[in-house]
């Protein structure tokens, strides 16, 4: 992203987030990202919303702008706060029939909207879009990169794109151009038991993605979720932003960017507490620890 960027292919961009990452210690993972249903309950409470429009308009007032979300539900919820609050919005799912959809963006295009909200990441090319708002946590760099990369789109007389990262995902996947190691290999196919659970009514071992047991029809109910407080977004400098990163990301991701570069290993051991000797295990034995 950051060679395109340069060389004047996608647009500059101006990163907003949390000081520190909203606590998602609560939500459950299912399918590799996190649950909806979790999500939909931590980023879609008023105090978020009302903050999320107060951060728009701090911001980029009026620039138009998409905002992803967890949920068909939480986008409409998202849309109504700043239908409220005087701004011209609209929700967008992939339910939504095609004719209404192509006026909608259409309507995004010319600024007769200012704010759609939905689940559009992929394939959607309206380069005069200007903002991006995250409302969505995920555990997938794709999605993360794929979102951010609406807005970066070359248009004339736009010369910087706005990130609103209200959910801090930059803290687990990096700043959007960082130089990142990409390959065409695949993931490695995990080996294992499948997590199950206990049903406490009748005993019966099921899977842990099992919400209604299949034995005596209990119902598994989720832990309930802790609302997060939103904190005011700032523009965090990016080596604080890829600190987090190599802290929080997956091990494989971390070392896959390290590589053999001694420099970025040092960086790897001490944002995840290693010892200087795993530094010189990677550099010489090539282990796995």
């Amino acid at each position: 992203m950051r060679e395109l960027i340069n060389l004047g292919y996608l647009s500059h961009f101006k990163l907003f987030a949390p000081e520190k990452r909203p606590d998602l210690s609560v939500l459950r993972t299912h399918m590799g990202d996190f649950e909806i249903a979790g999500m939909t309950s931590l980023m879609s409470t008023p105090k978020v919303l009302t903050s999320a429009v107060e951060e728009y308009r701090k911001h980029c007032d009026g620039e138009r702008m998409i905002v992803f979300t967890a949920s068909i539900i939480a986008s409409k919820r998202t849309t109504s706060y700043f239908l409220a609050s005087g701004y011209r919005a609209a929700h967008l799912d992939g339910d939504t029939p095609k004719d209404e959809r192509r006026a909608i963006l259409a309507k995004l295009a010319t600024g007769e909207l200012q704010v759609v909200c939905g689940l559009i990441a992929e394939g959607l090319n309206i380069p005069v879009v200007g903002a991006i708002m995250l409302l969505r946590p995920t555990k997938s760099v794709t999605v993360y990169l794929q979102q951010i990369g609406r807005g970066l789109r070359l248009a004339p007389d736009k010369s910087t794109a706005i990130i609103l990262d209200v959910a801090g995902c930059c803290y687990l996947h990096g700043m959007p151009d960082l130089d990142r190691a990409w390959s065409l290999a695949g993931r490695e196919r995990k080996t294992g038991e499948a997590p199950v659970k206990r049903c406490p009514e009748c005993g019966a071992i099921v899977h842990a993605a099992v919400t209604v047991c299949p034995e005596c029809g209990h119902e598994f109910t989720p832990p309930p979720v802790k609302p997060i407080k939103p904190r005011p977004l700032i523009e965090p400098p990016p080596e604080v932003v890829n600190a987090a990163w190599l802290a929080n990301a997956s091990f494989a991701s971390v070392v896959a960017w390290a590589g053999r570069n001694e420099t970025r290993l040092y960086a790897v051991a001490r944002a995840r507490g290693y010892q200087d000797g795993w530094v010189w295990h990677r550099l010489n034995a090539g282990g796995r620890l």
